[in-house]
């Protein structure tokens, strides 16, 4: 669990990932990662070895549900992020940049249908409009 300190570094760290992520759509050639990577450096500095990537993935998760007016709840941190990356596991994540019909198909092929799809897609990409 992080420090006061920690804490309050981390809450300013979050939102500006939060605003940085808002605009990386729009910022050719910076990708989602760099902005965590980013983000997990700054926190690094500040308060070593206390919150991992899948912390910081954790709490933007959230905090972008608190900051378009939903609900709020805690999130347990002290997660550890993983040593090895899997290609085939991320290249079947689907793509924000996918069609409609690309991303039926990749739910379709998890036993997910069209309403899954809305509820676990369609919302997040409808809050920037």
């Amino acid at each position: 669990m992080a420090s006061g300190s920690a804490n309050r570094t981390i809450m300013i760290l979050m939102f500006a990932l939060l605003a940085l992520g808002a605009s990386s759509v729009h910022d050719k050639g910076r990708t989602r990662y760099e902005v965590i990577d980013d983000a997990k450096t700054q926190l690094e500095a500040a308060c070593p070895v206390v919150v991992s990537c899948a912390d910081i993935l954790a709490l933007a998760a959230r905090d972008s549900v608190v900051v378009t007016n939903g609900p709020n709840w805690q999130v347990p941190t002290g997660r550890r992020d993983g040593r090895i990356s899997v290609a085939p596991d991320v290249a079947n994540l689907p793509g924000f940049t996918e069609s409609v019909h690309s991303l039926k198909l990749k739910f379709a092929a998890k036993g997910l249908n069209a309403q899954d799809l809305v509820t676990l897609v369609g919302h997040g990409h409808s809050i920037r409009t």
